[in-house]
């Protein structure tokens, strides 16, 4: 048996060292107050209509209404006390997140499609002209004095960086 504190610890050190070698998804587990600090997190906090949480597990856990309705007011109340015990914030509270979603309002399929689009705009942050620029300044900083560039493989903004006026 674990504690909570050290179930909190535990999954805030494999979060923090997942998100520094790769791009990772964390779904709940306080990520988003773990990796605050991390320069390429997005939060998202993702709700639906009781209506709609109630018709999918119903469907899914063969359960009946009443017990549908105890199971999602349990569970709510058990990752709120979780996230608001060690993050000191609100879970679900919309100041808390970079972005908050009805999935009720878009469906599944366009709550899932509306988020690559958000994602893809905010990973665009990271491949503009100047975010090259920067990466290039700062080899020069250490250093670096040519670099050879054959493949962009797509890198929106790269091309800007290394030909600004050319037209392509």
């Amino acid at each position: 048996y674990l504690s909570n504190d050290a179930l909190f610890k535990i999954q805030s050190n494999i979060i923090r060292k997942l998100a520094s070698e790769k791009s990772c998804l964390f779904v709940g587990r306080c990520a988003d107050y773990i990796l605050r600090d991390h320069p390429y997190s997005m939060t998202i906090f993702i709700s639906s209509y009781m209506h709609d949480r109630m018709k999918r597990l119903y469907h899914t856990l063969n359960l009946s209404e009443t017990e549908v309705k105890e199971l999602i007011h349990k569970t709510d109340k058990c990752r709120s006390e979780y996230y608001n015990y060690y993050t000191y914030n609100t879970w679900g509270a919309a100041a808390t997140y970079h972005l908050c979603i009805n999935a009720s309002v878009l469906g599944i399929e366009g709550t899932v499609t509306f988020i690559k689009e958000v994602l893809g705009m905010w990973v665009g942050k990271t491949e503009s002209a100047s975010f090259w620029m920067g990466v290039l300044t700062d080899l020069k900083a250490r250093g670096v004095e040519d670099i050879l560039i054959t493949v962009t493989d797509n890198l929106n903004g790269f091309t800007d960086t290394i030909h600004p006026n050319n037209h392509i």
